[in-house]
């Protein structure tokens, strides 16, 4: 075949793979590239743990110090969060702060009068000052509010009923309870003991 009648034969070939279904609309395009951007090359950083989260999470972890520095720090966005306040509270007593303890439980109550937890640990700290008819009053606040359907909030009454007539030193009463979980987020100050009995 000569050069010349070859090249009408190459033209048809060239004209047949142009005519090829989608290359005479658009732009040919490599099937293997997706049409989603790719991935990024470092994952992405995991999100921010709000500060009351992150105190629940160090009581639970036994961090009172660092929980405590948390639940500030959620107190600074909002001074009336009834769940940092409780937290912070909480945090305190098991710091031995009795007195700053108290505050945030106060405060607490304050702005949530119906957080049954705020009450139960407000109970435990005055307890742990010496004040059993305060304590008293506000551990009954929170079974009221609790409607006697947690046992440890049962139990703390019974417990700080029965000191009402006995003096209490302080240092005891942090070590008689202890910090455990009741729910989901949830931590309350719990009798470590039974209650005792009457009589």
């Amino acid at each position: 075949m000569t050069r010349r009648a070859a090249a009408p034969m190459c033209a048809a070939a060239l004209a047949v793979m142009l005519a090829l279904p989608g290359c005479a609309d658009r732009p040919a395009r490599l099937s293997a590239l997706p049409d989603a951007p790719p991935p990024p090359l470092l994952a992405p950083p995991p999100a921010q743990v709000a500060p009351a989260e992150a105190g629940r999470r160090l009581l639970a972890a036994g961090e009172p110090e660092l929980a405590l520095r948390r639940f500030e720090e959620a107190l600074l966005a909002d001074p009336r969060s009834g769940d940092a306040l409780v937290g912070a509270g909480v945090a305190s007593f098991r710091l031995g702060r009795l007195v700053q303890a108290r505050r945030f439980l106060e405060r607490a109550v304050e702005v949530a009068p119906e957080n049954a937890a705020a009450w139960n640990g407000l109970g435990v700290v005055l307890s742990a000052l010496g004040n059993q008819h305060g304590a008293h009053e506000a551990l009954r606040t929170a079974f009221a509010l609790d409607g006697g359907r947690t046992p440890e909030i049962r139990t703390n009454l019974a417990l700080v009923e029965h000191r009402l007539s006995q003096p209490v030193d302080a240092d005891s009463v942090v070590a008689e309870f202890e910090l455990r979980q009741t729910g989901a987020g949830v931590y309350r100050l719990i009798a470590r003991g039974p209650a005792p009995s009457e009589g």
